[in-house]
């Protein structure tokens, strides 16, 4: 943190915020740039707020008086000269300018600052700040239409943009795909990306009509209001958001029950977008399911154990490389091709359908990546595939490394967020509860897979268990 932001809090009584703006990486120029709305969002506290408010506003926004002769004239208005006898002799009309539709315009605001604060101090931006950016310009061009009910931004225009962002971050040139993919008419794929996600969700958010029957976020009786609230614009001090977080479990769930989207929940809670973000939802699970919370690590190495020896009693050449392999998580890739799967996908350049492979719903499962410095672009290529077979991406595992045996890094994405684990049984571990917090389907080429851990795995039981069982885990089930 630099000097100056935390002489000035000292010199204004405010020592108890020095900390707040350090976690934040307040230098003297982002300082300077916030406005109200950034500062509701640092100091939740109203009689603290209060306090800043007046000691900003007083240093750095109070104007000094004017000259009758420098007094502007008001913008988009007629101003009439009226003379001693009463008589109108002048009249001017001053157009209203428009505001500059430009990426850097954009953000010249507090959120903007931010992200110029982080951007100089790491050299690039992560995915929190991505999405960060993403939204401010959206909602920025949404306001620079005046607010219109028909909300449309043509290719020509997200083309532009991008292309901006990426002048504005240089080093961001290798991930212009992450904001803006247009559609491909010749694989018919659809228009991918960042800025691509968060318009039509405020598109959806405009076009949407209102029902007096569903409650939405904002709707719903919160008895901790506090607490959601810091939530909502908050992502630190991390033992205060942990601690909100557990009061506010009840009320999170009535949130997601009431609408039922990820992107829209961690829009909400901005925390979750965080590399902590994944804590924070094992927590809920825990809460949600507390006798299942350590059960991998209690019955997963004898639910192993017995795969292995289902496995070796099966003539399968990928079964007896899979046992002589050193993979550390033989159990899920035996799981991959014992369990029976009726996932269909389109085979390329006809109309007909194909069932996967047992090779494709094993990297279904446990996607695997070579080059972590590009796993933003394998997610990329998740969301297609699922698009390809007429899906969403639900919570996924990427692992990264040349092969199976060889894991470097293992991470869950959601909804574009990465998590990263140390091993790949935590972050089958974590995919699975975050899955379950988040209320999310299972993805269809992994939904025998998915199914039998929360079954066998987790001792997690639901009233359609009795029906996917019998469909998938014929033959494979009994030896448990």
């Amino acid at each position: 943190m630099k000097e100056y932001v935390e002489k000035k809090l000292v010199e204004w009584e405010l020592v108890s915020l020095i900390d707040v703006f350090k976690e934040e990486g307040f230098d003297e120029e982002a300082f300077k740039s916030l406005d109200y709305n950034g500062i509701c969002n640092l100091i939740p506290r109203q009689g603290l707020r209060a306090k800043f408010w007046k000691k900003f506003n007083d240093e750095f926004l109070s104007e000094t008086p004017v000259t009758a002769n420098e007094i502007p004239i008001e913008v988009n208005s007629y101003v009439t000269d009226t003379s001693i006898s009463g008589t109108n002799s002048i009249l001017i009309y001053s157009p209203e300018p428009q505001p500059e539709k430009t990426v850097p315009s954009y953000l010249n605001c507090t959120d903007g600052k931010l992200l110029e604060v982080f951007y100089k101090a790491n050299g690039n931006l992560d995915n929190f700040h991505r999405s960060t950016s993403a939204r401010v310009i959206i909602y920025k061009e949404f306001e620079a239409l005046n607010y219109p009910k028909k909300f449309k931004i043509s290719t020509d225009r997200f083309m532009k943009l991008t292309s901006e962002i990426v002048e504005y971050f240089p080093s961001e040139k290798n991930f212009s795909s992450l904001y803006y993919t247009p559609y491909q008419s010749k694989i018919k794929r659809n228009a991918t990306g960042k800025l691509w996600d968060i318009y039509n969700h405020l598109k959806s958010k405009l076009c949407k009509p209102q029902n007096p029957t569903v409650a939405t976020f904002d709707e719903v009786d919160i008895e901790h209001n506090e607490c959601v609230e810091f939530l909502k614009t908050n992502v630190t001090p991390w033992f205060k958001i942990l601690d909100y977080w557990r009061k506010t479990h009840e009320e999170r769930n009535k949130l997601l029950a009431t609408q039922n989207s990820v992107f829209q929940y961690f829009e909400y809670f901005p925390v979750l977008q965080t590399t902590k973000g994944a804590e924070l939802l094992i927590v809920d699970f825990d809460t949600n399911h507390p006798l299942s919370a350590d059960k991998i690590s209690s019955l997963w190495p004898e639910i192993e154990r017995k795969l292995c020896k289902y496995a070796k009693n099966k003539k399968s050449k990928d079964l007896s490389d899979i046992l002589n392999g050193s993979c550390q998580f033989k159990g899920f890739l035996i799981l991959c091709h014992c369990l029976t799967n009726s996932t269909y996908t389109k085979c390329e350049g006809t109309k007909k359908k194909r069932k996967l492979t047992k090779q494709e719903v094993t990297g279904c499962f446990l996607a695997l990546h070579e080059d972590g410095n590009l796993v933003l672009e394998k997610v990329k290529q998740l969301k297609n595939d699922a698009a390809q077979r007429k899906a969403t991406l639900q919570p996924s595992i990427i692992l990264i490394g040349t092969s199976y045996e060889n894991i470097t890094a293992a991470y869950v994405v959601v909804n574009e967020t990465l998590f990263l684990f140390e091993t790949a049984l935590l972050a089958i571990d974590a995919c699975f509860k975050i899955t379950q917090s988040l209320n999310c389907a299972y993805a269809d080429a992994c939904k025998p897979i998915w199914t039998f851990i929360q079954k066998y795995v987790y001792e997690i039981c639901t009233e359609y268990d009795q029906i996917v069982t019998s469909h998938y885990f014929s033959g494979t089930y009994n030896f448990i």
